[in-house]
């Protein structure tokens, strides 16, 4: 697997986690999570 394909395979793995926090803090309705995660998704 060339190098580039498997960074942009993780990349989009951690984006897909980062979506799952942030559902996950609306359904809680946890203002904490959701800035947390909002905040970890503009860095990844």
């Amino acid at each position: 697997m060339p190098e580039k394909a498997k960074r942009v395979g993780i990349a989009v793995t951690y984006k897909a986690a980062i979506m799952g926090v942030g559902k996950m803090a609306l359904i809680n309705n946890n203002p904490r999570e959701i800035h947390r995660a909002f905040t970890v998704s503009i860095f990844a």
